[in-house]
């Protein structure tokens, strides 16, 4: 009996190896089928075979079909189900975690992959969840969803609660939205883009990685009406110091150039966002609200390396809407840190005036980007995570009614903001000394 099944094996090999679409078990042209090896070289019974389409929006259920591997390994998909796919196949353990999982991408009729498929470890994810809304006549609710893109790995998780999900390893994007679909059906009824609603989260991982991502956190503010064409967009590349292209890298666009959100709030306003792709390509909608002429595009990789392009102005979004506004590529460098003490200088003159430093705080930041800061004078301070090379750096009154008078009365910037050049090195520390602030006169 065991020479009956091993020459049945030989003839059912040899027949699959004659045919030039590598990975068809029968003579059917839309069946593929295989055997999957686990990463030690064993048969992976019971493991889940998923067919994914290849591109769903964020929030979608991706499987077309799934079926399991038999006792040997084996598992067949009777027909196709959409000319192009992607396999996803997790073997689980007793508990029902994931033991070993693999995502074999971009399939199709004309392209099967080898018979067997082999697996390997997960890398698994984790972090603590949290989020911020201040939308009005929506309850987002405290319940999210940790989503892989183009995987059908899910999580359910609750704002505060910590979470750790096993993923296929690879480039890999995190998308967080919330559970409730009306919730999201909503959000889009009131204007927001999908692009604020999944938020994403840029992950490179390998086989058996624990990576610990700390705080994800799912942030909405009331939406702009935004006055350019949908099609109005500004694009551009970001690559490294090497000038090779960096995949998930963040980039925002900047309308708040002078932080006034920041000192209004206490928080830098959420920005227009997206995430590079493995060409280092981005694209994003000309920025809803500009508060000055001028705005200006950042980008951040890992919490770390930073670049800014030079200043866009307003006028160039008018004279380009309905059209790209193609950004100078972005270089990303170590960041720099500014150190400086600012001197309370009080006008004797002025009885309004106190000379005590606590009671006078101002804001401080480089323009142009989300590095804003609001501290006591009289003390040492220190701005980190800044790009290099040449901006202006500004300081200015952190009491809010102040500001409020002024910024909406038609006194000139110059009058209440103070702005120093500087020059900054990637990775350096610059220590500026000498600097005096004097309470503006209402």
């Amino acid at each position: 009996m065991r020479i009956v099944f091993l020459l049945l094996f030989v003839l059912f090999y040899f027949g699959c190896s004659e045919n030039k679409v590598a990975g068809t078990a029968t003579d059917t042209e839309n069946t593929v089928a295989g055997v999957i090896l686990t990463s030690d070289n064993s048969v992976a019974s019971g493991a889940l075979v998923q067919m994914l389409a290849r591109h769903v929006a964020l929030g979608e259920n991706p499987v077309l079909a799934e079926t399991k591997a038999d006792s040997l390994g084996n598992f067949v998909f009777e027909e196709f189900v959409s000319d192009s796919f992607d396999l996803e196949i997790t073997l689980f353990d007793s508990k029902g975690n994931i033991r070993e999982i693999a995502l074999f991408k971009d399939l199709s009729k004309e392209d099967i992959p080898a018979k067997e498929f082999a697996l390997g470890k997960p890398a698994v994810l984790s972090g603590k969840f949290a989020y911020e809304e201040h939308i009005s006549d929506i309850t987002i609710g405290s319940a999210f969803r940790l989503s892989i893109e183009g995987s059908a790995i899910q999580a359910h998780v609750f704002a505060g609660d910590s979470f750790q999900i096993s993923v296929a390893p690879g480039d890999l994007r995190l998308a967080f939205f919330p559970s409730d679909e009306q919730v999201v059906s909503r959000l889009r009824q009131k204007g927001i883009n999908d692009s604020l609603i999944y938020q994403e989260f840029a992950i490179s991982a390998e086989s058996g990685d624990s990576l610990n991502l700390g705080e994800l956190k799912w942030f909405l503010d009331e939406p702009f009406k935004n006055p350019w064409k949908r099609e109005s967009r500004l694009s551009g590349f970001v690559v490294d110091s090497l000038g090779k292209p960096v995949f998930g890298a963040v980039v925002r666009a900047i309308g708040d150039v002078y932080g006034l959100s920041f000192a209004k709030t206490g928080e830098i306003a959420p920005h227009d966002f997206t995430y590079t792709d493995a060409n280092g390509f981005w694209s994003l909608p000309f920025p809803a609200k500009v508060l000055a002429d001028s705005f200006r595009v950042e980008t951040e990789f890992n919490g770390g390396l930073i670049g800014v392009s030079p200043f866009l102005q307003v006028a160039d979004l008018k004279r380009k809407e309905g059209d790209t506004i193609w950004v100078d590529t972005m270089k990303l460098e170590e960041p720099s840190e500014i150190n400086l003490n600012i001197r309370l200088v009080v006008n004797q003159e002025d009885s309004l005036q106190v000379d005590n430093c606590y009671m006078n705080s101002v804001i401080v930041g480089l323009v142009g980007t989300s590095k804003f800061k609001q501290i006591i004078t009289c003390a040492p301070m220190d701005l980190p995570g800044l790009p290099s090379g040449e901006h202006s750096f500004v300081f200015y009154t952190s009491d809010i009614g102040v500001l409020n008078v002024l910024h909406d009365s038609d006194v000139p910037m110059d009058d209440y903001m103070r702005f120093i050049n500087v020059t900054l090195t990637p990775g350096e520390v610059l220590y500026q000394q000498g600097i005096t602030y004097t309470p503006p006169t209402l």
